[in-house]
């Protein structure tokens, strides 16, 4: 069963992913990476040069392998907000993590990230407007949110593994 990491870009999904993992003994994927793996450039090259809909198809089987492979996984932002993607989550069984952040605080942990390059192009209104819509999608399907604001990763790890291992709490995970 599976731990899925979802949340807006600058959340800490692929630090506190590896960093969990390392902490369980388990196996990680960061989706990201391995999209770029697999396409041999960046996620924006590969996404400029042949557009969204083959980049989608791409992080679709990816995100399949990745799931049947790893015990922990980190999404892209975007991973699920598409509804295929959102399908191939559920179906997983897992259990879903978002992981959250005020929106200037994501920024400030941005910064000038090349590999973002929505940042980029969006006016800070738009940007605001992106996040806002995809944290409610994020959120109609993940098991618990944690904000991660004025934390740093070992401190989230930690509360990802009290959840984890509560016996009361409905993520109990101590199975994996």
């Amino acid at each position: 069963m599976p731990v899925i990491l979802i949340g807006f870009m600058g959340t800490g999904k692929s630090t506190v992913g590896r960093l969990l993992a390392e902490s369980m003994n388990q196996s990680f994927c960061d989706l990201d990476e391995l999209i770029e793996k697999e396409a041999g450039m960046t996620i924006p090259t590969y996404f400029d040069t042949y557009g969204e809909q083959v980049f989608r198809q791409l992080e679709q089987d990816l995100l399949k392998k990745a799931i049947d492979e790893y015990d922990i996984l980190s999404t892209g932002g975007g991973t699920p907000t598409i509804s295929a993607n959102q399908k191939v989550i559920q179906a997983a069984m897992g259990r879903t993590i978002k992981l959250d952040a005020p929106i200037d605080e994501i920024r400030a942990r941005i910064g000038d990230d090349m590999n973002r390059p929505i940042f980029k192009k969006l006016s800070q209104q738009a940007f605001n407007e992106l996040k806002e819509k995809r944290d409610a999608i994020y959120t109609k399907f993940c098991d618990v949110i944690i904000d991660t604001s004025q934390k740093n990763p070992r401190e989230i790890v930690a509360e990802i593994k009290a959840l984890i291992y509560s016996n009361t709490d409905e993520l109990n995970y101590a199975s994996l």
